[in-house]
């Protein structure tokens, strides 16, 4: 296993996962998504850790991504980091990315394999 660290920098916040459950008993929250969801005020840092799943190649399901950030549900923003593995081309493929949204997210020049440790913070 490899392991590699993902950072933005100027931003305090750490990449983790989605995936199957809605967030804070929200119903407007995507019902294939997971994680941690707080009222709390003052958060500033997040980080995660995960292996990279590996996808089959030619499945148009085979698609996942997992990410951490830190969301300003009430005010628009969110600043989040992540990877992404996509089987639904004749390869499977592999990416990093952020995104501090609304700006559209961007690539992160850095090769990504099935099997990789991930560890990232914003």
């Amino acid at each position: 296993m490899v392991g590699k660290a993902l950072t933005v920098v100027g931003l305090a916040c750490v990449c983790t996962c989605c995936a199957c459950v809605t967030a804070c008993g929200d119903p407007g929250w995507p019902s294939n998504w997971a994680g941690y969801c707080t009222a709390a005020s003052g958060m500033t840092s997040v980080s995660a850790s995960w292996v990279q799943p590996y996808v089959y190649p030619n499945d148009a399901n085979g698609w996942v991504s997992l990410w951490v950030g830190l969301d300003g549900r009430y005010n628009g923003t969110v600043e989040q980091i992540g990877t992404e593995a996509d089987g639904s081309g004749r390869q499977a493929s592999y990416d990093a990315w952020f995104e501090m949204y609304p700006a559209p997210s961007h690539q992160i020049r850095m090769t990504v394999h099935a099997g990789d440790l991930m560890t990232a913070t914003v």
